[in-house]
């Protein structure tokens, strides 16, 4: 996707981006987080995790909504 977008705004592989093709020629490198969350996310450790469960559905992970909250809602 990002590739389609550069090639379509006259990215030239092997060329420096900007206007007189002189900035960054390689990609930026991304590191991979191998767990299941993403965005940098670091899951809590087990002496930090107490989750409650809630009848029919998953364990509620408070330290998600430390980090998540909600920012109301619109009528």
């Amino acid at each position: 996707m990002a590739a389609k977008v550069l090639i379509n705004n006259g990215f030239q592989p092997g060329k420096g981006l900007g206007k007189g093709l002189d900035g960054i020629a390689k990609p930026v490198a991304l590191s991979e987080n191998p767990g299941r969350s993403k965005l940098g996310y670091v899951e809590a450790t087990k002496e930090k995790r107490q989750g409650r469960r809630v009848p029919g559905k998953k364990w509620i992970r408070p330290d998600l909504y430390r980090y998540f909250t909600s920012g109301g809602i619109i009528s």
